[in-house]
């Protein structure tokens, strides 16, 4: 239960620069009294301008601030709740807003953020809910009937404390559009995701096939070059063999060719020593004197000479023919010695065309190998979108999941929307209040003697029916009688902020209800109301013009207001 204790307050409205205080629980029921214009509803307006911002009369600020002083405008209220003591103080000219919890200042946010904690953290209440149910003036006051099928919703929905119901539809209803909007960009994020993936699948095989196929020449070509070189290299193997064959030969061809020019060197040396002794025995036959010693070469020694010579030469010539003889023999080895170079000369040369085949087809195979790395290098790009690929599908998974998770989150908010909607949970609690809110009209009607039956639907419509009349509306009423059907569903509504906790406030103000429209015997039966147990714990003031004397006897404090000057002054009767 708020309990609102003093208010204070200076250079507001028609009051000057010194505080006026006012002391709210000192008295069961006060009546505050003066002429019009005195600033009596001014005391109300400081309560509701310092917890709300706000007057009762809608002043526009610039006009709160006493119009002499031009500054210096503030007020003061003190309360508790829960057990705790507030005082919060607001003022103009200077800006100021403060709130007090057992004398520390709540730490400042900006000024919207904290009457939001003011309201909602501390009062639990805010402006229309106040003003409905602790407030009537004839002023601005707007009756329940008043109010339109929706404002008479809100109202009781503030009251019964399920507005809560209609923030968090507001919430729902916000997140359900959140969510049907991430839902489109998560289906079109599927969507992309999909294509992507289609593409990129369609590339990563074009790119694929493109790659096996070129792997595949290139392994074609390197087992066409293996084959080639193991058929070399078996050509090879056959051409050393042989030339190990030709080479096992060739020292005994060369024993028989050294021979045969053996031979050959001595027949030549022969012949040139017959030559030689043929030109020598020319001499002697051709010459009488020797021509050194100019003496006679006697027959005798001629003779001599030419036995020697012809033993000579008969001996050379048999050497001669002997050799000759041999040569004839050995005739074919020159044959197959020549026979044999030329297929040592063959084989070299095959073998070395064996080589330089082997030789290129090596390098051949070598540049396939580097061309075929390097293919393999260059074409990294096709890990690269096999990865994104996979990553593609990673995040069309992911998306889907979200999509899922996103379904099931709307299908939940889409139960709870049911449930908030003015038709669900909060229908069902109104359903059960408005028997009570029925029965409590008509028991505060009974009170101020008027019979009627009223009762309102769960849309919150009038069904009035009285005893003499058919049913009507609110409207047929005299300005009387709506004024005691006002009267009755304030004080059901505050009955029932009460029964529901959303509102407890020691304080009921009466701005001149009982001046106007209500007759003598309705504002004693009211008076009488007053004394009603229910209000035992509540202090209530009575705003009027009339003389302070009419109401001595049934109120516990009279507080008297007047003007002196330019300023309003409270006095105590």
């Amino acid at each position: 239960m708020i309990i609102i204790k003093k208010v204070r307050f200076k250079n507001f409205l028609s009051y000057g620069n010194a505080f006026t205080e006012v002391d709210l629980i000192s008295a069961k029921k006060t009546v505050i009294a003066g002429t019009n214009g005195v600033g009596k509803s001014t005391i109300l307006s400081a309560i509701t301008f310092a917890l709300f911002g706000k007057t009762i009369k809608n002043i526009n600020k610039a006009n709160i601030v006493n119009s002499v002083n031009g500054k210096d405008c503030l007020t003061e209220v003190e309360f508790s709740v829960s057990g705790a003591e507030y005082m919060v103080r607001r003022g103009i000219k200077p800006a100021v807003f403060e709130i007090y919890k057992d004398g520390v200042m709540l730490e400042q946010t900006s000024a919207y953020d904290y009457q939001d904690y003011l309201e909602s953290k501390i009062l639990k209440t805010n402006f229309r809910a106040f003003t409905q149910t602790s407030i009537i003036s004839i002023e601005n006051y707007k009756p329940f009937m008043s109010l339109t099928k929706n404002e008479r919703r809100e109202f009781v929905e503030e009251i019964l404390d399920i507005k809560v119901f209609s923030s968090m539809n507001l919430l729902n209803k916000s997140a359900m559009s959140k969510t049907r909007e991430e839902l489109k960009l998560c289906d079109i994020d599927i969507k992309n995701a999909k294509h992507t993936v289609s593409l990129l699948k369609n590339h990563v095989q074009e790119l694929q096939k493109n790659y096996d196929e070129t792997i595949a020449q290139y392994d074609s070509k390197d087992k066409e070059f293996d084959s080639e070189l193991t058929a070399l290299s078996r050509t090879m193997d056959d051409l050393l063999a042989e030339s190990v064959l030709l080479t096992q030969k060739t020292p005994e061809l060369q024993a028989k060719e050294r021979k045969l020019t053996a031979a050959l060197d001595k027949i030549k040396s022969g012949k040139k020593e017959i030559t030689k002794m043929v030109k020598e025995f020319e001499f002697f036959n051709n010459t009488e004197n020797c021509p050194t010693c100019k003496q006679e070469i006697f027959e005798n020694h001629k003779y001599h000479m030419r036995c020697d010579h012809d033993t000579t030469v008969n001996d050379l010539s048999k050497m001669i023919a002997e050799q000759e003889s041999f040569v004839k023999q050995f005739e074919s080895v020159m044959d197959e010695c020549a026979k044999h170079q030329n297929n040592i000369n063959d084989l070299n040369a095959r073998i070395n065309q064996a080589n330089t085949s082997i030789s290129l087809l090596s390098k051949e195979r070598r540049k396939n190998s580097i061309e075929l790395e390097s293919f393999k290098t260059k074409y990294s790009s096709l890990e690269n979108k096999k990865q994104e690929l996979k990553d593609t599908a990673k995040q069309g998974l992911a998306l889907q999941q979200k999509r899922a998770e996103l379904n099931e989150e709307k299908t939940y908010q889409e139960a709870a929307y049911e449930l908030l909607k003015d038709s669900g949970i909060k229908s069902t609690i109104i359903k059960q209040y408005i028997p009570i809110i029925n029965k409590l009209v008509n028991k505060y009607l009974e009170h101020f003697e008027f019979f009627v039956s009223f009762n309102l639907d769960e849309e919150f419509n009038e069904i009035i029916r009285s005893r003499h009349r058919d049913e009507f509306t609110y409207y047929n009423f005299s300005a009387g009688e709506k004024q005691r059907i006002d009267l009755s569903l304030l004080f059901t509504m505050r009955q029932i902020a009460k029964m529901k906790n959303s509102l407890s406030c020691n304080l009921l103000f009466f701005d001149e209800i009982g001046d106007a429209s209500i007759d003598n015997a309705g504002t004693s039966m009211f008076i009488d109301i007053l004394n009603f147990s229910e209000y035992a714990n509540s202090n209530i003031f009575l705003i009027s013009h009339r003389n302070a004397d009419a109401f001595a006897d049934k109120f516990d404090r009279v507080l008297t207001l007047e003007k002196d000057g330019n300023f309003s002054i409270i006095g105590e009767k």
